[in-house]
């Protein structure tokens, strides 16, 4: 992902700075987004994200800038209990990353195809929760079950331009999330042992948004 933002922030210079005539701005984007969350090969989560990103308009293709938002991850997690019935415990965590963004139009018209990246940390935020784990063992409620790490984004769709830097954009994306989750099990004698899982995250889904 590192050396694919590189490559396309090399294409985007040279086309930047290929332009002449043109006076950079500043545009705010704003996009909304939804996906799926696959762990380990299956669909573990469900991602619920919002992001902000501040960029400069280097010409009528290339923009780049920094960004923040909100990364909402929902998880149903299914359990018998000795009474023969399921149990649904709702998990949630949340995120707030910080990055670097770039973003390439490949044509100066109304409607262009895009694709953009961003690189970034995401921090681990409380959410104070009460959830418990099937064998009644509290989580601390004062430690992000998620715990903070490397983020890296890629998007790509279709970019329409409605009036100045007022605009649409829509399409899927595939975000990377490198984290740690704290985890209970029941061990021997039925002690309870704490430890943390290396999660490498992978979030397919589609966001739509708008430029202003």
């Amino acid at each position: 992902m590192k050396k694919f933002f590189l490559l396309l922030l090399t294409f985007a210079s040279f086309t930047a700075f290929g332009q002449t005539g043109y006076k950079p701005g500043f545009q705010s984007k704003v996009t909304f987004g939804s996906a799926f969350t696959v762990l380990n090969e299956e669909i573990e989560m469900m991602q619920l994200k919002f992001d902000y990103v501040g960029q400069v308009t280097l010409s009528p293709y290339v923009s780049i800038g920094a960004g923040t938002g909100i990364r909402h991850y929902l998880d149903f997690d299914y359990s018998s209990s000795k009474d023969n019935w399921f149990d649904i415990d709702f998990n949630q965590e949340l995120m707030i990353p910080l990055y670097g963004h770039l973003n390439v139009r490949f044509l100066d018209k109304k409607a262009s195809p895009f694709i953009s990246t961003s690189l970034g940390y995401a921090f681990g935020v409380n959410l104070n929760s009460d959830v418990k784990d099937f064998y009644k063992i509290n989580f601390k409620s004062d430690d992000p079950k998620f715990k903070s790490g490397f983020i890296a984004d890629v998007s790509t769709g279709v970019s329409i331009r409605v009036k100045n830097r007022l605009g649409l954009v829509a399409g899927p994306y595939l975000e990377y999330q490198h984290t740690e989750r704290q985890i209970f099990e029941l061990g021997a004698g039925d002690v309870a042992v704490e430890r943390r899982e290396e999660l490498h995250l992978f979030n397919w889904g589609l966001k739509v948004g708008f430029t202003f």
